[in-house]
Protein backbone atom coordinates (compact mmCIF):
# COMPACT_ATOMS: atom_id res chain seq x y z
CA UNK A 1 0.00 0.00 0.00
CA UNK A 2 2.80 2.41 0.89
CA UNK A 3 4.51 1.61 -2.40
CA UNK A 4 1.46 2.59 -4.44
CA UNK A 5 0.95 5.81 -2.49
CA UNK A 6 4.56 6.86 -2.98
CA UNK A 7 4.45 5.89 -6.64
CA UNK A 8 1.31 7.97 -7.15
CA UNK A 9 2.76 10.98 -5.32
CA UNK A 10 6.02 10.74 -7.25
CA UNK A 11 4.12 10.66 -10.52
CA UNK A 12 2.05 13.70 -9.58
CA UNK A 13 5.06 15.72 -8.39
CA UNK A 14 7.10 14.91 -11.47
CA UNK A 15 4.19 15.64 -13.81
CA UNK A 16 3.49 19.01 -12.22
CA UNK A 17 7.18 19.91 -12.20
CA UNK A 18 7.63 19.02 -15.87
CA UNK A 19 4.46 20.86 -16.94
CA UNK A 20 5.46 23.97 -15.03
CA UNK A 21 8.95 23.75 -16.49
CA UNK A 22 7.62 23.43 -20.02
CA UNK A 23 5.22 26.31 -19.44
CA UNK A 24 7.97 28.66 -18.35
CA UNK A 25 10.91 29.81 -20.41
CA UNK A 26 13.39 27.55 -18.61
CA UNK A 27 12.70 23.81 -18.34
CA UNK A 28 15.79 22.93 -16.28
CA UNK A 29 14.39 23.62 -12.75
CA UNK A 30 11.27 21.57 -13.50
CA UNK A 31 13.33 18.72 -14.90
CA UNK A 32 15.63 18.75 -11.87
CA UNK A 33 12.66 18.52 -9.51
CA UNK A 34 10.99 15.77 -11.57
CA UNK A 35 14.11 13.62 -11.86
CA UNK A 36 14.92 14.29 -8.20
CA UNK A 37 11.50 12.97 -7.19
CA UNK A 38 12.07 9.79 -9.20
CA UNK A 39 15.58 9.48 -7.76
CA UNK A 40 14.20 9.65 -4.22
CA UNK A 41 11.54 7.06 -5.09
CA UNK A 42 14.12 4.64 -6.51
CA UNK A 43 16.37 5.21 -3.49
CA UNK A 44 13.45 4.40 -1.16
CA UNK A 45 12.66 1.18 -3.05
CA UNK A 46 16.32 0.08 -3.08
CA UNK A 47 16.74 0.79 0.64
CA UNK A 48 13.60 -1.13 1.48
CA UNK A 49 14.85 -4.17 -0.47
CA UNK A 50 18.22 -3.99 1.28
CA UNK A 51 16.58 -4.04 4.70
CA UNK A 52 14.46 -7.05 3.75
CA UNK A 53 17.54 -8.89 2.46
CA UNK A 54 19.47 -8.21 5.69
CA UNK A 55 16.53 -9.40 7.78
CA UNK A 56 16.30 -12.64 5.75
CA UNK A 57 20.03 -13.23 6.23
CA UNK A 58 19.68 -12.76 10.00
CA UNK A 59 16.74 -15.17 10.08
CA UNK A 60 18.70 -17.77 8.13
CA UNK A 61 21.67 -17.43 10.47
CA UNK A 62 19.40 -17.84 13.48
CA UNK A 63 17.74 -20.93 11.99
CA UNK A 64 21.13 -22.45 11.21
CA UNK A 65 22.32 -21.76 14.75
CA UNK A 66 19.20 -23.34 16.25
CA UNK A 67 19.57 -26.43 14.03
CA UNK A 68 23.16 -26.85 15.19
CA UNK A 69 22.03 -26.58 18.82
CA UNK A 70 19.43 -29.32 18.30
CA UNK A 71 22.02 -31.68 16.75
CA UNK A 72 24.30 -31.49 19.80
Amino acid sequence: MGFLIRLFLTGIVSFIAMMSGMGSGNIIPGAIIAFGAWGLFIWWVATKDGKKRKQREREQLLEEYLRRQLRK
